[in-house]
């Protein structure tokens, strides 16, 4: 598989696994750094897909999403400083490989959907990223075009692991999101990032591995697609090809700025000009009201109170954050 010069060691395809994330987790385990480094393992379908805390990741049969786990070596004198940050890497990774996956001539049903918009003050739809760990689609679609419904369904379907209706819960979540963009959203992919030690005689060192789930040309009712964004492809499965190449070549090249004494200093102002919260509020326990105000050194939040008060980082250490629900248990001074 040609991956345009993406640094990668090898690319293991799997026509179905019950999770590319457990695989490579147990690869990890007894491998080494000059063996595993810059593999990608990739999946047509996953029966046991993993997202964060504990939900599941559905890609039914004949998705046309990219599923995929990179593994990548972590330096121990910088772990702790840049694996927290490894989730905001790889996201804002993902919608520059789609970018460029996605440049040059318009894909079939693009042109069609720019000349839709002519005349409507309506933004075209774009991708965006949800902190901490989500890509969305933002915005109406042309009544003409329509979501990227196909049947078959795709690599971002979240199911809240055994408890509750996960369809009921997306729509809480995105009603809450559409009322802070102004317009609406549909959840397109999600980021897991794991940490795997290695046993035995190859102790010594700690593994990243960096999961994507990402629609590309069809998405269930009521989810997104890149295609939503950048129009319809008549080859899907190299749409893929592309996307996958361009995502670890982004990912190398944030991550080796990341480790290398940037940190998020490095891609921070770009990753906020692609999230979807600049400026939305949140409440802490007494009742104050905060504003975001962009990413954090640690991956958390820096809010403010929008009167010139002192900065407050929040989702670090005990903290914990609902932009869903607007809520903060508890908020650190920066």
């Amino acid at each position: 598989m040609s991956l345009g010069g993406a640094s990668l060691r090898a690319v293991a395809h799997f026509g179905a696994v019950g999770s590319t994330q457990t695989v490579a987790s147990e690869l990890c385990a007894s491998g080494s750094p000059d063996e595993l480094d810059g593999v990608a393992l990739v999946a047509d379908l996953q029966t046991a897909g993993r997202g964060r805390s504990s939900h599941r990741w559905d890609s039914p049969p004949e998705s046309s999403g990219l599923l995929v786990s990179l593994i990548r070596s972590v330096p121990a004198a910088t772990a702790g400083k840049v694996l927290p940050l490894a989730q905001h890497v790889a996201s804002l990774a993902a919608l520059r490989a789609v970018a460029a996956a996605c440049a040059g001539p318009a894909a079939p049903g693009a042109s069609a959907r720019s000349a839709s918009r002519e005349g409507t003050a309506a933004p075209a739809p774009r991708m965006a990223i949800k902190w901490p760990n989500d890509l969305y689609v933002v915005g109406a679609l042309p009544p003409a075009a329509g979501p990227a419904d196909g049947a078959a369904g795709a690599a971002a379907t979240e199911a809240a692991g055994g408890s509750g209706s996960a369809a009921a819960a997306a729509s809480d979540v995105e009603r809450a999101l559409e009322r802070h963009c102004g317009a609406p959203v549909r959840k397109a992919g999600g980021i897991l990032c794991t940490v795997a030690q290695p046993t035995g005689r190859a102790r010594g060192g700690l593994f990243l591995v960096i999961g994507m789930g990402l629609n590309l040309s069809d998405a269930p009712p009521g989810r997104g697609a890149v295609a939503d964004v950048h129009g319809r492809t008549s080859d899907p499965a190299l749409l893929r090809q592309r996307v996958l190449g361009h995502f670890c070549r982004e990912v190398d090249s944030l991550w080796h700025r990341t480790v290398n004494g940037g940190g998020s200093s490095a891609w921070r102002d770009e990753y906020e000009r692609a999230w979807m919260h600049a400026g939305q509020r949140v409440k802490l326990p007494g009742g104050e009201w905060l504003e975001l105000a962009g990413l954090a050194e640690t991956g958390g939040l820096v809010a403010t109170d929008g009167f010139g008060g002192p900065l407050v980082e929040l989702g670090t250490g005990n903290d914990t954050v609902d932009l869903m629900d607007g809520l903060v248990r508890v908020g650190k001074p920066q």
